[in-house]
């Protein structure tokens, strides 16, 4: 089916007004406009924004975002990546200087910005510990002590009721010595 040549150009007439329209623009694209060019937008003067830092032993390293393209970048002092180098940084004044595009740009660190609202937390109830302390070595010791005298009585009792029932007596777990049989001081059975 072939359209005349006359409902193309009407066609075509009726769309460019809407493809030159900024505000039916997506508004996901880099507002690089509607040529379509997936090519990176070079970064405008002003478009390299000092976001972060981040202290790694004595190393610092700065985090810059480049708002055209929408991506960071964590730089330490004399590294160059996506057409932006950093060339200083003072902590004291909270400033990097950066290079982009042959032009140095003193940039101060960008406060954040928040608009939500906090919602205070209410404290725990009396007598609720939130974070315990680590036991001290005498306090861990003391607390093993009393495990292993809990185990030691809980033994003795089942025995104590193997015995009465008639039966034999349960044979402890692997490594753990026999106790004498019925007063005899000789190994139990099995030994």
């Amino acid at each position: 089916m072939r359209l005349p040549l006359k409902c193309l150009v009407g066609l075509v007439m009726a769309v460019a007004p809407l493809a030159a329209d900024p505000s039916l623009e997506s508004p996901f694209s880099s507002g690089a406009g509607a040529t379509g060019s997936s090519a990176p937008v070079a970064a405008a003067a002003g478009a390299v924004e000092f976001v972060g830092v981040l202290r790694t032993g004595a190393e610092e390293v700065v985090c810059l975002y480049d708002t055209t393209k929408q991506r960071g970048y964590w730089l330490a002092v004399g590294q160059t990546e996506g057409g932006v180098a950093l060339k200083s940084y003072d902590a004291a004044k909270r400033q990097a200087t950066v290079e982009l595009q042959g032009q140095a740009q003193t940039l101060a660190l960008k406060e954040p910005k928040f608009e939500g609202t906090v919602t205070p937390v209410a404290p725990p109830p009396p007598g609720l510990t939130v974070a315990a302390a680590a036991p001290s070595p005498a306090d861990e010791a003391a607390r093993l002590q009393a495990v292993a005298e809990e185990v030691k009585r809980r033994r003795a009792l089942r025995q104590a009721a193997a015995q009465q029932a008639g039966g034999p007596p349960p044979v402890p777990p692997p490594g753990v010595p026999m106790p004498p049989r019925n007063g005899a001081g000789g190994p139990g059975p099995g030994r």
